[in-house]
């Protein structure tokens, strides 16, 4: 996905883009943890927020992943896709922790799992699609 984007942007190879996307979107997780969301997931099925961690931090792993591959200090392979992995957990624990101080919202192991999960996907996902246009363009 990130690849055909920036095929169609290619200033999106630019490390500083990708680093700028990456804290952009991680301002936004940290404005929406700020936020009350209670009376919006109340009509949803219990524990359909761990859908929403998943879905939020899959596209965190994928940002993470894909600023870190523009980054010529970066290790490269698995290694690269841990480091990924690793900066999304954090991040999710930090996250959590703020959450902690905001009245409305409360702090939850659950929800760092479902974001560990979500990064991890996103960022295997970003790089199987880089490893596999690599392949495919040395063939």
């Amino acid at each position: 996905m990130l690849d055909r984007l920036v095929a169609a942007w290619p200033f999106l190879a630019s490390p500083v883009a990708a680093w700028t996307a990456w804290l952009g979107y991680a301002g936004l997780i940290f404005y929406l943890s700020s936020r009350e969301f209670g009376p919006i997931l109340a009509g949803l099925p219990p524990n359909s927020d761990k859908l929403i961690h998943m879905i939020e931090y899959g596209v965190f792993g994928m940002l993470t992943y894909h600023a870190l591959s523009r980054t010529s200090w970066a290790p490269e392979g698995r290694r690269l896709l841990l480091l990924a992995v690793v900066i999304g957990i954090a991040y999710g624990v930090s996250d959590e922790f703020h959450q902690s101080f905001v009245p409305t919202r409360e702090s939850d192991v659950h929800d760092v799992m479902a974001d560990a999960a979500g990064c991890a996907i996103g960022a295997w996902a970003v790089a199987r699609v880089s490893h596999h246009r690599r392949v495919s363009n040395r063939s």
